[in-house]
């Protein structure tokens, strides 16, 4: 690394050159916090003083060629989140001045887009793929091209151009006239006032060891920046100054598996720190150690491959392999897990169980298992889809319908990814056995199933499960009819819910005082609040606003009847039509259908008596659970 620091002005930054965002980088992740601190700080600069905003660390690679000149181009170590969204303040400052100038050709204005935004098209900050031409529409401010976001980085980005845009049209009505003078001013405070450290390293293989040196006296590094920190800073150690070119290429997968691994999550919408470290986790209990007390990944890795540095360079190679190509595979798997609809290489059928997890809002627990199930049967989409329905049923009967805790048998499921990974080898057969027992066997069997569904003192309407169920229901109920057609998708019920729109029908309604049709047939309160709440009586709807307290004949209409169970786009709420009327008989009617079909979706299905006992290790941890309830503590 270069000895000297540079302070530089952002004017004297951009001289240097164009900047690149290597694509080992997380993705964008600066909120309006963070933003409205830095408009914060311009603003407050006195004159004459200047502010330091930072440290910047590059790393220079080839040069870049911009017209008929050629231009250095850096790889950027740290300070990607400061500069990407400086450059996007600038672009909203430029368009501003654009306005000002009336359709007048200002050199001015035109020199502060090319000396800090794009020169000849080039960005004068490049990120990496998938954002890239996201990122340059926001710098050609061409809003009609980036108003749809694929990801979170994207979404960023977004909301980083409009609050800026937002924030001098706040300026400009404020001001009026003085506007004008005042922008000019304060791009002066940005460019001229604002100072960087600024750090050039010349050693590519140094690149990881300083990132740590530099963020460490800042925001503290995740997990997951430390493990990649360990891995270069070990096989800087470990190899011998003769070996460079073979550590270089060490160092170079290192960081292509980072860069897999970031865009796995930012494709899985899971790009928060606790998002990184619960996948790190997850992978180091599926390969290495499935002890569930373990948190501390980066404390692992160090103390493993510390050791494996001693045990001669040809070892330590293999193992690192293994690592990163373990954790590369794996964080593929976790983006299947938590985003299916992006994982073409499934069956339909594969990826439609896997989105009941994330629809009952339940994956945390099941995670290392379905990780580790979608690497055993990666060819075997029949094995893979029974493994992956089995548990999905495991997960609605224990921790939906009958409500454990939402990390019942996550001791069990931890040992059984460790050992479908291959740590220690089991059966297909044994596993099955497994599965088996524990979700119809050792937790809900199938009688208690039916019975948790039908008991009479249960509130189904307030039960969190309601409309995951209700959903899987109305997806039975279209293979019945003759058009086949799913009308609405999870998405569109869930934005529903997001708007507070009711998704859930009472046929017979919550308040019945003074319509006759009700009261003739629920008589007492007793009556009422027997069945209002009941399984039996609930039904998906987009029209529970309009048919409020109706008749049962009201809210059945018919033909051409809008916001009736007639024209409804619920095929559940269709089939309401054939019941003549509602009363206590229909509920149970429709009660036992819908028992039926649970049993039918969820039920084990097993013949003969089923074998097995519940893991003295998963014991122990709910008795824990138990103690820490008890003291009102939460046990993760």
């Amino acid at each position: 690394m270069a000895e000297q620091i540079y302070h530089y002005s952002l004017q004297e930054l951009f001289t240097q050159g164009f900047f690149r965002i290597p694509d080992y980088q997380r993705g964008y992740s600066w909120e309006q916090t963070h933003r409205a601190d830095l408009l914060s700080d311009i603003e407050k600069l006195r004159p004459g003083r200047k502010h330091f905003t930072g440290t910047i660390v590059v790393h220079p690679k080839d040069r870049i060629k911009v017209g008929i000149s050629q231009h250095k181009l850096y790889d950027i170590v740290d300070g990607q989140q400061r500069l990407t969204t400086i450059i996007i303040l600038l672009q909203c400052i430029y368009e501003r001045l654009k306005i000002l100038a009336n359709g007048q050709n200002d050199e001015n204005v035109e020199d502060i887009r090319t000396g800090y935004v794009k020169t000849k098209g080039i960005p004068k900050i490049m990120i990496a793929e998938p954002n890239s031409a996201f990122f340059s529409h926001i710098l050609d401010g061409k809003q009609e091209l980036f108003e749809c976001c694929d990801n979170r980085t994207q979404h960023n980005l977004k909301d980083a151009y409009y609050q800026f845009s937002n924030f001098f049209d706040k300026r400009s009505l404020e001001m009026g006239p003085s506007f004008g003078d005042w922008l000019m001013d304060f791009f002066d405070r940005l460019t001229t006032r604002l100072v960087v450290n600024f750090y050039e390293i010349e050693d590519e293989l140094s690149v990881g060891i300083v990132f740590e040196v530099v963020n460490d006296r800042g925001k503290g590094l995740s997990q997951l920046d430390k493990v990649k920190n360990f891995l270069i800073y070990s096989i800087l150690e470990c190899f011998p100054d003769e070996a460079h070119t073979q550590a270089e290429a060490l160092v170079h997968k290192v960081n292509d598996t980072w860069a897999s691994v970031f865009q796995s999550l930012e494709l899985a919408n899971r790009w928060r720190t606790e998002n990184e470290e619960q996948f790190l986790r997850a992978h180091w209990l599926i390969c290495y150690n499935p002890n569930p007390r373990i948190y501390d990944i980066h404390k692992e890795v160090k103390t493993r491959f510390g050791a494996l540095s001693n045990a001669g360079l040809d070892s330590f190679v293999a193992e690192v392999d293994y690592y990163l190509d373990s954790l590369k595979e794996y964080a593929g798997h976790y983006q299947a897990v938590y985003k299916p609809n992006g994982a073409g290489h499934l069956s339909i059928r594969v990826r439609d169980s896997l989105h009941g997890f994330n629809r009952m809002g339940n994956v945390a627990t099941p995670l290392p298992l379905l990780m580790a199930l979608l690497h055993r049967f990666f060819k075997q989409e029949t094995k893979l889809f029974e493994t992956v329905s089995i548990l999905e049923k495991f997960v609605f009967r224990v921790a939906i319908l009958a409500q454990k805790r939402s990390n019942t048998g996550v001791n069990w499921i931890i040992r059984l990814a460790s050992q479908v990974h291959g740590m220690n080898t089991i059966s297909e057969k044994a596993l099955m056995n497994e599965l088996t027992y524990m979700a119809f066997g050792a937790y809900v069997g199938d009688a208690y199933l039916s019975q948790l569904l039908s008991d009479p003192d249960f509130d189904y309407y307030g039960w969190r499960g309601i409309r995951y169920f209700l959903y899987e229901y109305e997806k039975y109920v279209v293979t019945k009819h003759i058009d086949g057609a799913m009308m609405h998708s999870w998405e569109y019920m869930q934005q529903k819910v997001r708007s507070k729109q009711p998704t859930i029908e009472h046929i017979l309604p919550q308040t019945i005082k003074g319509i006759e049709y009700w009261e003739r047939r629920f008589k007492t309160e007793k009556a009422h609040a027997r069945w209002c709440h009941s399984l039996g009586n609930l039904v998906l709807t987009d029209s529970n606003e309009a048919m409020q307290n109706n008749s049962f004949g009201r809210k059945k209409g018919g033909p051409g009847k809008k916001h009736t169970y007639a024209t409804s786009g619920w095929k559940q709420e269709q089939d309401l039509v054939a019941y003549q009327e509602w009363g206590m008989k229909e509920i149970q009617l429709r009660e036992k259908a819908l028992i039926d079909f649970a049993v039918e979706r969820w039920g084990g299905h097993v013949t003969g008596k089923l074998e097995g006992e519940v893991p003295p290790d998963e014991i122990e941890m709910e008795e824990e659970n138990g103690a820490a309830e008890a003291k009102n503590e939460c046990f993760c």
